[in-house]
């Protein structure tokens, strides 16, 4: 049986759709009939969005995570050689540590990312070292 009350999402906004009490829902309809363009656009959006970001462990929306050390070494060192501007071998040291430890991040992203998008940003992050890396050597 279909519920004709409009439902509350856990935002707080009224739903652009009708569940009936399985928890299955239909689009919502025009006083024509017809299923609101409108309606169909957002419902596309947010399911891109969703997918997208939506932590498939957490169920929230996750754009950065805390800890990341190959991250922090990367940064720590990528600062030391930025401010420090070092010479022999402990220049060579820390750009192989910092190259390594962002390889290190990007892999771990690419293989076990908790969305898609962390997935993505970890192969791109990936390419992009390998790109530098072949062209510098």
């Amino acid at each position: 049986m279909i519920d004709d009350r409009r439902m509350i999402d856990e935002r707080g906004r009224s739903g652009s759709t009708r569940r009936d009490r399985s928890g299955a829902s239909e689009p919502r309809a025009l006083a024509n009939g017809r299923p609101g363009r409108f309606d169909s656009e957002m419902e596309q959006r947010t399911g891109f969005l969703d997918w997208m970001f939506r932590s498939r462990k957490t169920g929230r929306i996750t754009l950065a995570q805390v800890p990341n050390w190959p991250l922090a070494v990367w940064l720590l060192t990528s600062a030391v050689i930025w401010v420090g501007h070092p010479h022999g071998r402990l220049s060579d040291v820390l750009h192989v540590l910092a190259a390594a430890s962002l390889a290190l991040w990007a892999g771990d992203e690419a293989l076990r990312g908790v969305n898609p998008f962390r997935s993505l940003l970890g192969v791109a992050v990936l390419a992009g070292l390998i790109f530098f890396l072949v062209r510098a050597g």
